[in-house]
């Protein structure tokens, strides 16, 4: 009976002490998610490599197994990516997976960082694994698109273009990869007629042109970010709820809430681009030059202002707008719109 006691004791101090332990490390990974969310990349490195040592204490118990170890390895590698450390990131990636393999997020984030290193096979490898788990991840069917253009695939690239448009025929990258590639092949037809497809011509719904980061985030348990204004409003135009798009902007734009320029930059911004999907093309430029005076540099406003006046006929406006985008930082849709246009004017 007093062995039992000893050993009931024991356990009960050991499992304290776990809990303990357990509660601290919660609020490191957390910590580190937030650092990582704001920026400071070094900062949630170190946090998480704190957090993942901890771990190597408890190596014979459930412990190491836990759903939050694959994903503190995960968002390790993000840190080494954000920090164009693509070697070590393929390691977290792969430490991640050996825990989980079916993470389509992360064989996808490890594409990325093959594709980086130009290792165009292992990249491709890793994009279709990500499609076989998850068929609806967009952003895997858009760089296993842009593995095959490197590899001077095209009509493989065409076809997973394709697909994602298919998937989602919002997509507006999907749209100007294809026009790319169809201004490539002298196939200005095509281009033209995907361009006034993506742009709301007819029926069709408008294109949603997002530049965003071709990294997935990586889900911590326990730790919701709330969305920007601009990701809410885009999940909004994707099901064309026009109307509960516009009323959340407007209620961000009366209300006393906006304390910072970057804050009333993003509510403009975001009005600019319902009004646009919304094809009220004056209200657009009313509220995207009014962002733009805010940030002279915000390339996704410029690409929205060039757009604008591309559909309204005012096609010296536009080229000015892509180009002001370009010089900037090189980018997709502005790189694709100023390539059409050459070719229009020829």
């Amino acid at each position: 009976m007093k062995k039992l006691n000893i050993f009931i004791l024991a356990f009960l101090m050991f499992f304290q002490f776990s809990f303990s332990t357990s509660k601290i490390d919660k609020e490191l990974l957390f910590s580190a998610k937030k650092s990582y969310e704001s920026g400071n990349y070094k900062v949630a490195l170190e946090k998480l490599t704190q957090y993942l040592d901890n771990f190597k204490n408890f190596k014979k118990t459930l412990l190491n197994y836990s759903p939050r170890v694959e994903r503190a390895y995960a968002l390790r590698g993000n840190c080494h990516y954000k920090l164009k450390e693509f070697k070590k990131a393929i390691d977290d990636y792969d430490k991640s997976l050996r825990i989980n393999k079916e993470q389509a997020i992360v064989w996808h984030n490890r594409g990325l960082s093959y594709l980086e290193m130009g290792n165009i096979l292992e990249a491709t490898n890793s994009f279709k694994r990500a499609i076989s788990i998850n068929r609806q991840q967009e952003k895997s069917y858009y760089y296993l698109g842009i593995s095959y253009e490197k590899s001077g695939n095209i009509e493989k690239a065409l076809s997973e273009f394709k697909k994602l448009i298919s998937i989602n025929e919002m997509n507006g990258n999907g749209y100007m990869k294809l026009i790319n590639i169809y201004i490539s092949q002298n196939k200005l037809e095509r281009a033209k007629d995907l361009l006034k497809i993506s742009l709301g011509k007819g029926e069709k719904p408008v294109s949603i042109f997002k530049l965003e980061d071709p990294l997935f985030d990586i889900f911590i348990y326990g730790y919701y970010e709330k969305p920007s204004l601009v990701n809410q409003i885009m999940e909004y135009l994707r099901i064309n709820n026009f109307k509960k798009a516009e009323k959340l902007c407007r209620e961000k734009l009366e209300g006393t809430s906006l304390k910072t320029q970057k804050e009333r930059e993003e509510v403009m911004e975001s009005l600019g681009i319902v009004y646009f999907s919304e094809k009220k093309d004056d209200l657009a430029l009313k509220e995207l030059n009014e962002a733009l005076k805010l940030n002279p540099r915000n390339i996704l406003v410029l690409n929205y202002l060039g757009l604008t006046y591309f559909r309204m006929g005012n096609f010296k406006k536009s080229e000015e707008c892509f180009k002001r985008g370009t010089e900037i930082e090189k980018n997709l849709i502005s790189d694709t719109m100023l390539k059409f246009m050459e070719k229009v004017k020829q």
